[in-house]
């Protein structure tokens, strides 16, 4: 935390100190679970830490960006984080909520979304005697804000996305060239200026010299397949989404969505987004954007739900091969992007492999196949015994450093009609 961070509210006071102290201290015990799962076995340890890692994640809002001038530097820098905290509050509630149940969510007011936050991080800022400006990080309590949605009648989801890269494939007209990695892109630059977390996070690639040599943008227009799983191995993801823009005109943009894990078939759907009277064009693709994310959550949670979640989960014994520290934890960390694994208790560790007990719903080829999107491989060693490593291509990417923070098998779904956004 920078020097700025620390306890920016004159409402939060003393106590607003204590608040982010606890909260770093939740988040050092959630390491620390996490640390003693990979030395001790079972107790399901390393399942408690990310469990408390993803709900943090889910309840917080990142890069909220404010912009305030008053009479004087204390009021502007006031009323900046009284807004910062209900516009926080607002981005969770549409990340936890569906579509169709978006138009009744709550107008909680700046005085009243104060009730709602556990802490905040001031990232950036700058100020004058009349203006403040600043990008803050905001984590709301999460029984609070469960409780506001059940008193609304709003059903929501906790269940995140897996991380999905984003290649923002660029086309300014109909019948012109995309552009994927060159200058200018504007829709590449609304997508970077995207927080990663919530419900969907999302990465866009560097644009070095590797990513430009993984996929190009007539690769990517092309829909290659091959070409998005190459970029996956650079950033050690397992799902990638093509978000092809075509601007038909100066107030319609026609996004095809192209979806790409590890394995199976591509996932095909469209959005379509009109441009609102006196929109400006950087908020109008903003919008777009939003309403990309908002297709690929309700995705998520249509896929989700179609796992039955009453279906008695079963158990098996799974060795891992592991090698690395890396290796294991990569496995972990795909094993809990699995929409079909119930669980995954470590019963021994040692340098060469993992013994875990695996909890799923389905039957051992669904799980297969589901494993395989995500960059596993299940194969029967017999006796009661499976084993699951990741797949050859898959166990080493080529390195690529992901940008900072700027997520069920089930087959691919058709292509759906457009969805026209006014």
């Amino acid at each position: 935390m920078t020097a700025s961070s620390a306890c920016v509210t004159e409402r939060l006071g003393s106590m607003g100190c204590k608040i982010l102290h606890r909260r770093s201290i939740a988040m050092a015990v959630a390491a620390l679970l996490a640390l003693v799962a990979l030395l001790a076995p079972g107790q399901g340890r390393a399942q408690d830490g990310a469990a408390l890692a993803a709900t943090q994640a889910l309840f917080t809002a990142r890069d909220v960006a404010v912009d305030v001038t008053a009479d004087n530097a204390l009021k502007a820098r006031d009323q900046a984080l009284l807004e910062a905290q209900a516009k926080g509050l607002a981005q969770v509630l549409r990340d936890l909520t569906p579509a169709d149940q978006q138009s009744r969510l709550p107008q909680v007011s700046a005085q009243e979304a104060q009730n709602y936050v556990l802490s905040l991080q001031v990232k950036d800022e700058k100020r004058s005697s009349v203006r403040y400006i600043a990008s803050l990080d905001i984590m709301y309590n999460p029984p609070a804000v469960r409780a506001l949605l059940r008193q609304n009648g709003i059903t929501f989801s906790e269940t995140p996305l897996t991380p999905v890269l984003v290649l923002p494939l660029w086309q300014p007209q109909a019948g012109g060239s995309a552009v994927l990695w060159e200058d200018p892109n504007p829709w590449r630059e609304t997508w970077q200026r995207r927080p990663a977390a919530g419900l969907v996070p999302v990465t866009t690639p560097l644009g070095d010299l590797g990513d430009l040599q993984a996929i190009s943008a007539e690769e990517a227009a092309a829909k290659r397949a091959d070409a998005v799983r190459r970029i996956l191995g650079r950033y050690e993801m397992t799902e990638g989404v093509i978000a092809h823009a075509l601007q038909v005109n100066p107030d319609t943009l026609q996004i095809d969505l192209t979806r790409v894990r590890l394995a199976g078939e591509p996932g095909q759907a469209a959005v379509t987004v009109t441009r609102r009277p006196d929109e400006a064009p950087e908020a109008f693709l903003a919008r777009a954007a939003d309403e990309v994310t908002a297709r690929l959550r309700d995705d998520w949670r249509a896929q989700a739900a179609a796992v039955p979640a009453s279906q008695a989960p079963s158990q098996v014994t799974v060795l891992v091969p592991t090698g690395s520290l890396n290796t294991w934890l990569t496995v972990r960390e795909r094993l809990s992007q699995v929409p079909l694994v119930r669980g995954v208790d470590i019963q021994a560790l040692s340098r060469q492999q993992a013994q875990i007990l695996l909890g799923y719903v389905g039957d051992t080829n669904q799980l297969a196949l589901t494993l395989a999107q995500y960059g596993l491989e299940l194969s029967d060693l017999g006796g009661g015994i499976w084993q699951i490593e990741l797949r050859q291509g898959a166990a080493a990417p080529a390195p690529a450093q992901v940008p900072a923070a700027g997520s069920s098998v089930v087959a691919p779904a058709p292509a759906p009609a457009p969805v026209v956004v006014q």
